[in-house]
């Protein structure tokens, strides 16, 4: 039990105070009007705290400070209405322990109520002068250290407390010492655990560790600490208390979550097999850790100058469609231009002012060659330093997610070129076996003929070379047609005008419905034309008409001849397949190998007019 005496010259608010401070149970509390009705007071009853309430009523307000100090060691706190007056530094000078401001209400009372359990031995009434007596130089050096600490007697009451505590807490170390946890931000439970933990320190006598301790702070945010608690005895005995010892390891738990966060992604980008694949699960990985408002990978586009973004987060209060950045004048071109990653904590400021956004603050990663990664929140500052380190460690994993997935892009187009060149180089085998075998044996059987002086045909002779001579030319038209090309954009009526002009088409007619452009290598697609339209003079009969029109995505050639037989529309682009003695089976091959190396499609359909091959942009 703590004892108090107020003294002062005001009676009516000495009772006052008497009322409040006995409302707490652990404190017995009278009071005295006058100066020497105080001091006779203490000259008969022993008490644990003075409180002298200015003004008083003798003369010279400090005289009874100055008798109580020089008669006897009992703490003396000074009550006055102005914290900053003359009076307050004057008392200081002369001992008095410690002054509040006159002032009942509820901050005010609670301040009181710490002021005098400090004084009278922080709330126990106890001896705890181990705590490093009047000079406070233990309060010193704890203060200095960057973990919490905190020492509690045996009921449970917070005796010794530092700064870096007090923050955990969000209050201040005046008003934890004389408290419990009662009052506080921590819910039933964990109030229940610590006092559990603590009981069984004090009872067993030995130091416990705990790895991960919940709080919850004056905000409801949940705090989580790395807590030692250790029982001792001050020198010379007495009851126990229990030092605890915390470090705040909210950050580092957040750190370690992102972390796993971030291999969990990068796992998963590294399955991913194109570059928007790699984009959408970066995204995703930032869209859960629910650090940033929007986040979003834009990619650049060289021939456009400007980022295109491929993946955003799924915000359309913020964006209603996925924006574009131009390289000049934008941040994401600066950092794109200078590769280094940069940190806007206000986006309002004049140097980087982006009238198009509503965020307030944003990180910007560059992604190498490929663009940038992007972050932002509608809050100012609203990243940490926790934020800006995982973003350099996650741009740097999707940086390298990214290129690998344009290497394996390249490797698989080089494999698909690779397939079909040995594709094409199985085919020219087949061929050279099988179709020049042929015309070279009838020559050769012909001319052994002759040179034995049997009569020969040599006009059978010539017709097999003529055979094998447009073989050979078809062969090194389809290997000239199957290199690389270059794609640009073709003015397919001009082309079809030109082609006509160099097919063998006498007598035929050709019509072009509109004007269309298309991507293709102008020269193959000039051969693909060219075929397409002798085919239609040697196939379609007499007049034939041939018409090239447009698709949806694509276009046609049409003719009004005869039509292809359903025996051998199924055949008709396989290598070497023919139905007329002349031909050599390669010509329509070589349209189908033109439009492979497009990635179209081509297919043969028959209209009431007749057949008409189809070509599709893939």
């Amino acid at each position: 039990m703590v004892s108090v005496v107020f003294v002062g010259g005001d009676e009516a608010f000495l009772e006052l105070c008497c009322r409040r401070l006995e409302s707490v149970s652990d404190f017995s509390v009278s009071y005295v009007v006058g100066c020497e009705q105080g001091l006779s007071f203490l000259e008969e009853n022993c008490v644990d705290v003075v409180v002298s309430v200015h003004p008083m009523s003798c003369d010279g307000d400090l005289s009874f400070l100055e008798k109580v100090k020089s008669r006897w060691s009992v703490p003396v706190l000074l009550m006055v209405a102005d914290r900053d007056s003359d009076l307050v530094e004057s008392a200081l000078g002369m001992g008095a322990d410690d002054f509040v401001p006159k002032d009942l209400d509820e901050a005010g009372f609670r301040v009181l109520r710490n002021r005098v359990r400090n004084l009278a031995g922080s709330g126990t009434g106890k001896d705890l002068d181990w705590l490093g007596g009047g000079d406070g130089l233990l309060e010193q050096v704890i203060g200095l250290a960057p973990v919490s600490i905190k020492v509690k007697d045996g009921d449970g009451v917070i005796v010794l407390a530092n700064d870096a505590f007090a923050g955990v807490m969000e209050t201040s170390v005046e008003d934890l010492i004389g408290e419990t946890f009662e009052n506080s931000s921590l819910t039933d439970e964990q109030i229940r655990v610590i006092e559990e933990t603590d009981r069984r320190v004090l009872e067993n006598g030995e130091r416990v560790d705990i790895d991960e301790q919940f709080l919850t702070d004056a905000e409801g945010e949940e705090v989580i600490l790395r807590t030692t608690k250790i029982p001792f005895k001050p020198e010379g005995g007495g009851e126990r208390y229990v030092l605890t010892v915390a470090s705040d390891i909210t950050e580092q738990r957040r750190r370690e979550s992102s972390l796993e966060d971030i291999l969990e992604a990068s796992r998963e980008m590294a399955s991913a097999q194109t570059v928007e694949e790699v984009s959408r699960v970066a995204v995703d990985a930032l869209d859960a850790s629910q650090s940033m408002d929007v986040s979003g990978v834009a990619l650049y586009d060289e021939g456009e100058r400007v980022f295109r973004t491929v993946a955003m987060t799924q915000n359309t209060e913020l964006f209603s469609e996925k924006p574009v950045f131009d390289e000049a004048g934008s941040l994401a071109g600066e950092v794109f231009r200078d590769q280094e990653p940069r940190f806007y904590e206000d986006l309002a400021v004049e140097e980087v002012w982006n009238p198009d956004t509503e965020l307030s603050s944003e990180v910007i990663m560059p992604l190498g060659k490929h663009g940038v990664l992007i972050s932002g929140s509608l809050d100012q500052s609203g990243f940490d330093s926790t934020d800006v380190y995982l973003m350099k460690l996650f741009g740097s994993r999707v940086k390298s997610a990214l290129d690998r997935a344009e290497r394996e892009k390249k490797l698989r187009v080089r494999e698909d070129q690779l397939e079909k060149q040995n594709r094409r180089l199985n085919k020219f085998a087949s061929i050279i076996s099988h179709d020049l075998r042929n015309p070279l044996n009838i020559a050769k059987g012909y001319l052994d003929m002759a040179y034995n002086g049997v009569d020969s045909d040599l006009e059978e002779v010539d017709s097999a070379f003529k055979r094998m001579e447009g073989i050979v030319e078809s062969l090194l038209t389809l290997a000239r047609h199957t290199e690389d090309f270059e794609e640009e954009e073709v003015d397919l009526e001009q082309l079809a005008k030109e082609a006509w002009s160099f097919s063998r088409v006498d007598g035929a007619e050709l019509v072009v419905k509109e004007c269309f452009v298309v991507e293709a290598d102008r020269d193959k697609l000039m051969h693909v034309l060219e075929n397409l339209f002798s085919n239609a003079a040697v196939h379609g009969g007499e007049n034939v008409t041939v018409t090239v029109g447009k698709l949806d995505n694509g276009f046609f050639v049409e003719n009004d001849g005869e039509p292809i037989p359903e025996g051998i529309r199924d055949n008709i682009f396989d290598f070497g397949y023919t139905n007329s003695e002349e031909g050599s089976g390669l010509g329509l091959s070589i349209v189908k190998t033109i439009v492979d190396f497009h990635d179209w499609d081509i297919s043969l359909k028959h209209t009431d007019k007749g057949p008409r091959f189809e070509f599709y942009a893939g």
